[in-house]
């Protein structure tokens, strides 16, 4: 199972993306955080991939980490339950078609980086029923594809 991770892991470095590794053992909340003892320069600058293959020598089985924001060029939309969608609806927000990757509890949706500072935003939109939209801006990361969790 490690060859998939490191595969996609470099592949998203390979496309400038900025990559961390994540943990993969305990719970679905322990599972999104990160091995590094610190990912800050990552906030940045994208870690070159020779680094990025070498984190998935070291942790193969690591959860993938994609740092959004300017570094990677990407924001992303955390829809998270069944009425994520219905949320944005009732506000008259319409997204724009785009790529979109199925989590434990929703989807994120993935946009380019519009310039400036995008800031990360947990409940942006919520009904206080298990379903919310968060914002993935600058400073922030998801869980990426590839990733066991």
């Amino acid at each position: 199972m490690g060859a998939l991770q490191r595969d996609a892991a470099v592949g998203y470095a390979g496309r400038g993306w900025s990559v961390m590794p994540l943990r993969f053992t305990g719970g679905i909340e322990e599972r999104k955080r990160p091995l590094l003892d610190t990912w800050e320069p990552l906030k940045h600058q994208a870690a070159p991939v020779a680094q990025v293959t070498e984190w998935w020598q070291r942790w193969p089985e690591a959860n993938i980490g994609l740092v959004m924001g300017a570094v990677s060029n990407l924001v992303a939309l955390d829809l998270d339950g069944p009425a994520a969608v219905a949320l944005l609806r009732q506000r008259e927000i319409f997204l724009p078609r785009t790529a979109a990757v199925q989590t434990a509890r929703g989807y994120h949706a993935l946009y380019r980086h519009p310039g400036g500072t995008i800031a990360n935003l947990a409940k942006l939109l919520s009904h206080g029923q298990g379903s919310g939209v968060d914002v993935r801006g600058d400073g922030g990361y998801v869980v990426g594809p590839g990733s066991p969790h």
